[in-house]
């Protein structure tokens, strides 16, 4: 509790000490108790967001605590993704799949991958479309598969899918912006 409340300190604050107090805290934490998991995953947040790559440690330890840890599995596939270690994100990404077949996220972040970074457009609207499936408000899904299309020059398709997007969420820029260029 304590390394919660220095943590939000910090963020409130910007304070560099009430960060150093959470990370000692959360630290205690696992040392008085090594099957603390809320501490390890705590841990191996703070340490992703200093570029630290013990963070995959801490990730790790919450998982040999709770194999099936949606929070740490999808936090340990985002640190690979974001740091172009993309076959460890897709290998995190697809154990999610595995463990809940229903969630979005991870075929979400399967099709951005496919779409931006290897750019296998058939994939990446194959992940996307698995996204809206199972969560028929994804706008951002619908913007992509839009932006799948589009490179692959199928503008009927790409406006058809920005149009869904907007139509999803009105206030989507993004959405109008790619809608209202290929007009």
């Amino acid at each position: 509790m304590k390394g919660m409340i220095y943590r939000s300190d910090f963020l409130e604050t910007g304070r560099t000490t009430s960060w150093d107090l959470a990370l000692s805290s959360f630290q205690t934490a696992i040392e008085q108790d090594p099957n603390n998991y809320s501490a390890y995953v705590q841990l191996g947040v703070m340490h992703d967001q200093q570029g630290d790559s013990t963070a995959v440690q801490y990730y790790n330890s919450a998982i040999d605590i709770y194999p099936n840890s949606i929070e740490a599995w999808y936090n340990k596939g985002m640190f690979y993704q974001n740091r172009g270690n993309i076959e460890e994100a897709f290998l995190c990404y697809r154990t999610l799949n595995e463990i809940d077949s229903t969630w979005a996220d991870p075929y979400y972040n399967q099709g951005y991958i496919h779409l931006i970074v290897t750019e296998e457009l058939d994939s990446a609207i194959y992940y996307f479309t698995k996204a809206t499936e199972l969560d028929p408000g994804y706008f951002q899904a619908f913007n992509n598969i839009g932006l799948a299309y589009e490179k692959k020059g199928d503008i009927s398709n790409a406006r058809s899918y920005y149009g869904k997007a907007v139509e999803i969420n009105p206030d989507f820029q993004l959405a109008k912006d790619n809608l209202n260029r290929l007009r």
